[in-house]
């Protein structure tokens, strides 16, 4: 089996397509643009409250896309090479 049959059988697998790598990224985006807009502070007991999670979230939507796109470009880049 030849790489970029193995590549469409993992991607046909995924399910994921430019456009929900879109989707993906644009998430990551609102994670980081809802943490920088949400409110944090101390209350009267010395406890924080933040939305710390959202940053890890947005990394791992944005780099889920980027690695969806970078794939889609590499299986299509080989596949045009094959045609010339």
């Amino acid at each position: 089996m030849q790489f970029s049959e193995q590549f469409k059988k993992i991607r046909k697998d995924a399910g994921l397509t430019q456009e929900q790598a879109r989707v993906l990224m644009l998430l990551g985006f609102m994670c980081f643009v809802i943490k920088a807009l949400s409110v944090e502070y101390i209350d009267s007991q010395g406890i924080l409250h933040e939305s710390f999670f959202l940053i890890p979230t947005g990394y791992l939507f944005l780099f889920t896309g980027a690695v969806v796109v970078l794939a889609t470009f590499i299986h299509t880049w080989i596949k045009n090479r094959k045609n010339k």
